[in-house]
């Protein structure tokens, strides 16, 4: 019997789903993947909802990637200003950290923006019933 439970919005946006069905995948490749991390379909693999809604859509990812790593950098300050530890390599290791989170960042800002900023509202019916098999990468 086919699963007919729906993911909630939530489970969806951590696990990176489309916000229209909640199943195909955002990205091609997993974050790991340093050379094609960013690389996403043009349409849903499952129901065909496209992406990029205008073009330049996912520029505004930025703010809430700059809102990301700004956050970060509160907690880095205030463990800093906590513990005091040596100012060289703390910030060494604080600047290979942003540069290690970076892909995780990208890619939940663009996530982000698409579940909870853009208008495409999730569809039961698309979740359902699928309707794309071959997909053109972007």
């Amino acid at each position: 019997m086919p699963n007919t439970q729906a993911p909630n919005k939530f489970s969806a946006l951590v696990g990176q789903k489309c916000p229209h069905c909640r199943r195909g995948p955002l990205f091609c490749f997993p974050w790991y993947n340093l050379k094609s991390f960013l690389k996403m379909y043009e349409h849903c693999p499952h129901c065909g909802q496209q992406y990029e809604i205008e073009p330049g859509f996912f520029w505004g990812a930025m703010y809430i990637s700059y809102a990301f790593t700004t956050g970060w950098f509160l907690v880095g300050l205030t463990f800093y200003f906590m513990y005091w530890p040596p100012m060289v390599p703390f910030i060494l290791f604080y600047i290979s950290f942003i540069i290690l989170t970076l892909p995780i960042n990208v890619r939940y800002s663009r996530t982000i923006l698409l579940h909870l900023l853009s208008p495409i509202k999730f569809s039961k019916q698309a979740f359902l019933e699928g309707k794309m098999k071959d997909v053109p990468l972007k």
